[in-house]
Order: structure tokens, then C-alpha cells, then sequence
């Protein structure tokens, strides 16, 4: 049998590019491919003196880098698997780790007290072991990655990646989006970077918030390609104070909802570059992408078009035969989750328009960790015998011919107007100049209160009549904020029972039988402004 411990293709590239660098972080600081492959086996040999077997779980607290690297391949050499968790709210780190108990910590020393005294704690070594042993056998489907889901409604649900499935990923990724293309590529996204390993690219990598870091990085090492989250995309923007990006040719922005404003800053900013919008899920990266080049690009016209009109955000025409898709009503989709057999003529029959948005394919992830959450997955029998599973990925998206809309987020319905998803108001305030984030909510009590809670772009910014009107017309409450809540790992998606919550401190709910609608000036719109 085959060893597909993906660890080997470090090792193939080590021996192949030699020399040239495969990481560079923040601070400037770099790792040739030989010298990365060397850490490695000495981390793994160090990770296999203090007992680490395979198959066990390791908690990676390192901040993403050059050390992050060593040590997530490491793990991986030694057969374990990798447990990461992003950022976040204390109440959610403690619920993922209810979710999945990892064996080991593996931390820097500064954190050692504060997981010590549950789990058994790692640091990094820096000693040479005389030789290191060789990468643990591991099969096609044996497990390297556990990550939890960063969805807009915080719940925990952990997908386990395989080794097999990361090298599957890496193939799709560069076949849809040309990774290999550029041989220095500059990211905040630790995934890409792995499968930049796989390539043999250069990567930059830098964190989420370090726009100016970047801007220094970039100068010094001209990068033709960016991949990043719409909130580092728009810091970068404003950060670069007429500094010279003319050598960033591609840049890719994911991972988060892509809006026309953004799209129309970068074609502005950086007029040379293509900018190609990518969305995927948790379960599948990516699904589908569409590239502008220029306000004259059809889907440039294609994505202001959907948000003006309100039918949502354009995400790109559906042409990866790897990923098949299927829309489903919402209440199709639960009927059949608790069917004991769901058939291909069954899925045929009540394939729809609009609905929730599942996936199936050769880069879809196959499961759960422990069949976490398996009523998400639709076990479908085809014609020939076959089964095929089908993920349901949280989204709720339409179809036009071969072009998919995203509307907003399965079980975000309007309680006020059926059909409405949060994407769909949200697209369309932002086609609006004044507009910098908004949200979209709905308050329960007696009855419901639609709300679109917006901030401005500067202090002089004015509400357009437009947007009023519009508010008015689908009673709407409108309200301006100094900042909507925003999920700690990209910093790109609101978080939408937060921003419930502090609207309701802000006194905001609605009496039985009355409509509340915006009419006054932009100064006194709501007590959030102040």
C-alpha cells in the first residue's frame, strides 16, 4: 500500500527546490524548503521522545508562521492529527474543546500555564535528535486536520480533514485558480499556504490584521498574487498610503460575503490587477469564482446588478464539474434528512431554484468529526447502486441559468416578508456610497422589527433618499452604528445574535400591531449613533 502522509511531498520538494524560500512571515523572517523539511523531522523526532502516537489529537496554539508550519507538519509526520481553533470568544475555545478533547497541547511557553492544567503541554524543541525517523505510513483516508466551522451563528461543528483530501484540495484549488501560476504569493490564509507547499510557491504569510507589515513585505518582495478576506483586502487598500502595488497582477479575496464596493476599491486601487471573487464552504474550497478586470467586466456588471436588484450577491457561474450542487426548499431538505432512503429520481424531482445550497464531489469533505452534526449530510442512492453524499453547507442561494446568488444564511429567513435572506437587504445597502457594513435582523417579541443596521464611510457621509425610500417602502427600521460585531477570524462576517443583542440593550423592540420606520435625519437616527 501506498503512504499518502502528505509530509512526503515536503520531503520531494525539499530535494527538488532546494534552497528557494517556501515561507516568509510577518517579521521578514524566512525558510528555504530544504531548511523546512529539516525542521520538521527534527520537531516530529522531538514529538515522538515525549510520547506522541498516531492518530492522537493535538491542539496547535501557535500563532500561523513560519514556527506554525514546523509544528503542524510535524504532527503530521508523526501520523497524529492536528486540532485547530481559531480565535474567538472564551465560551466558544471552551465549547470546541468540549467537541474534540485533544491528547496533547503543542503551545508556546507563555501559554503553558494557561493549558497545563488540563492537558498534557508541548513547547517547540531545538534540538537535533541524530536521526529522525522516517514519516509514519498513513493511509489515503486517515485523518490530518480537525477545524471547526466559523459560521454567522457561532454553534461548534468540527470537520476532520484527511491527508488524501488535502492533496485533493490542493489539485482543485490549482486547477480552478492557477496556484502554481505565481511563484511568490503573499496570504493570510494557512490553508492556501499548505497548498502552496505542495507547489513549490513562495509564500507570505501575515496576519489577518497586519496591512502595514504586509505593505513592507510586499515592497520587498513583489508579489504577483494576493489571497486574503475582504476586511484585510479593504486595510490593505487604506493603508497604502500611495505606496507602489503595481507588482500584485491577481488578487483573489474569499472566505467571507464579497460585495460590488470592494470589488470596485480594488479595480480602483489597483488597476492592473484581475480580481477574481472565490466562495467556498467548510466542506468544500472552492465552489465556484468569477474574475473582474475592469467596471466594464461582465461579472463586475453581473454582482452590481444581483445586489441592486436584491436578489443577493453574485458568486459565478457553475462550471467546476468537480462539485456537484443541489438546491433544495428548506422543508424538501428536512423531510428527506430523516427518510431512511433518498433516491437520484427523488433529488430530481424536488431540485429547486432557490433553496438551501448542498455539495458532493471530489474535493467535498466526506464527514464530520465522529459524524458530528450527520444530519447534514443527504445519503443519496444513484441509479447504478452507488451512494453519494450530499453536504448542506448552511447557505441559501438562487440559480439563474448557470449563476448562483447567495441570499444569506439557512434559518435567517424574514419572519416579515417570505423569501427575504439577510444578503439580499445587505447587497443593496452597500451599493449605496455612504454605506460601510450593514446587517440585516430581525427582533422578536410581539410581534417582529426588521432592522438594517448600517455604519457610514466618515463623519460627513449622509444617508442616500434612496436607501431611505427603499427602508421605508419594506418597513424597515434603519440605524446607524459606530460598528456592527464582526466574527474574530476574518473579520468580514457580521455576528448576527451579538448585533441582536446590542440592539436590544440600545432599547430597540417593537410594539404589538405598529410598524417602525426611519424618518428622521441622519444625526438622530437611532440612540446607536450617538
Amino acid at each position: 500500500m501506498t503512504n499518502c502522509n502528505i509530509v512526503l511531498i515536503l520531503e520531494e520538494n525539499a530535494a527538488a527546490f532546494g534552497v528557494r524560500t517556501a515561507i516568509v512571515d510577518e517579521e521578514g523572517r524566512s525558510l528555504s524548503f530544504f531548511d523546512l523539511n529539516e525542521r520538521v523531522k527534527q520537531q516530529s523526532a522531538a514529538l515522538l521522545a515525549e510520547g506522541l502516537k498516531r492518530e492522537q489529537i493535538v491542539l496547535l496554539a501557535i500563532a500561523p508562521g513560519i514556527d506554525f508550519f514546523v509544528a503542524l507538519l510535524a504532527i503530521l509526520r508523526v501520523g497524529a492529527r492536528v486540532l485547530l481553533i481559531e480565535p474567538g470568544s472564551v465560551r466558544r475555545v471552551l465549547s470546541c474543546l468540549e467537541a474534540v478533547r485533544p491528547d496533547f497541547v503543542l503551545t508556546v511557553p507563555w501559554l503553558v500555564p494557561l493549558f497545563a492544567c488540563r492537558y498534557r503541554t508541548l513547547t517547540l524543541s531545538h534540538r537535533k535528535s541524530a536521526q529522525a525517523p522516517a514519516a509514519a505510513f498513513v493511509e489515503r483516508n486517515g485523518g490530518a486536520l480537525i477545524t471547526f466551522t466559523s459560521g454567522t451563528t457561532g454553534s461548534v461543528k468540527a470537520i476532520e480533514r484527511s491527508h488524501g483530501f488535502l492533496v485533493q484540495q490542493a489539485e482543485v484549488i490549482d486547477k480552478s485558480l492557477a496556484l502554481s501560476a505565481s511563484h511568490t504569493t503573499l496570504t493570510t490564509l494557512p490553508v492556501f499556504t499548505l497548498a502552496h507547499l505542495f507547489y513549490g510557491v513562495t509564500t507570505i504569510l501575515v496576519g489577518k490584521k497586519s496591512c502595514r507589515k504586509a505593505l513592507k513585505l510586499v515592497a520587498r518582495h513583489q508579489p504577483k498574487k494576493i489571497l486574503c478576506a475582504p476586511a484585510f483586502l479593504t486595510g490593505l487598500l487604506e493603508a497604502r498610503a500611495g505606496q507602489d502595488l503595481s507588482c500584485l497582477k491577481e488578487v483573489l479575496v474569499g472566505g467571507a460575503p464579497i460585495f460590488p464596493s470592494l470589488v470596485e476599491a480594488v479595480l480602483t486601487g489597483l488597476p492592473q490587477a484581475t480580481v477574481t471573487s472565490v466562495y467556498g464552504a467548510s466542506e468544500a474550497e472552492p465552489i465556484c469564482h468569477f474574475s473582474v478586470s475592469s467596471k466594464n467586466s461582465s461579472g463586475y456588471r453581473r454582482l452590481l446588478a444581483g445586489a441592486a436588484r436584491g436578489q443577493g450577491l453574485y458568486l459565478g457561474k457553475c462550471e467546476d464539474s468537480s462539485v456537484n450542487m443541489l438546491i433544495l426548499a428548506e422543508g424538501d431538505l428536512e423531510r428527506l434528512l430523516t427518510q431512511a432512503t433518498v433516491t437520484a429520481d427523488d433529488l430530481a424531482r424536488l431540485s429547486a431554484s432557490e433553496g438551501h445550497l448542498l455539495v458532493a464531489g471530489e474535493h467535498v469533505n466526506q464527514g464530520y468529526f465522529h459524524e458530528q452534526r450527520s444530519s447534514n449530510k443527504l445519503k443519496v442512492l444513484q441509479n447504478d447502486g452507488s451512494t453519494r453524499v450530499y453536504h448542506a453547507t448552511g447557505d441559501m442561494v438562487k440559480i439563474c441559468g448557470d449563476e448562483l446568488f447567495l441570499t444569506g444564511r439557512a434559518g435567517y429567513e424574514s419572519s416579515c416578508k417570505k423569501g427575504r435572506y439577510p444578503l439580499m437587504v445587505e447587497a443593496f445597502a452597500k451599493t449605496h456610497d455612504c454605506i460601510g457594513q450593514a446587517a440585516y435582523v430581525e427582533l422578536d417579541g410581539p410581534s417582529f422589527l426588521a432592522v438594517l443596521a448600517v455604519t457610514l464611510k466618515g463623519r460627513e457621509a449622509n444617508l442616500e433618499p434612496e436607501l431611505e425610500a427603499y427602508c421605508k417602502k419594506e418597513f424597515i427600521k434603519l440605524v446607524v452604528m459606530k460598528k456592527l460585531p464582526l466574527d474574530a477570524r476574518h473579520g468580514s462576517k457580521v455576528l448576527y445574535e451579538k448585533l441582536k443583542k446590542e440592539l436590544r440593550a440600545f432599547g430597540y423592540s417593537r410594539p404589538r400591531g405598529t410598524w417602525a420606520v426611519t424618518t428622521e435625519e441622519p444625526s438622530c437616527l437611532s440612540k446607536a449613533s450617538i
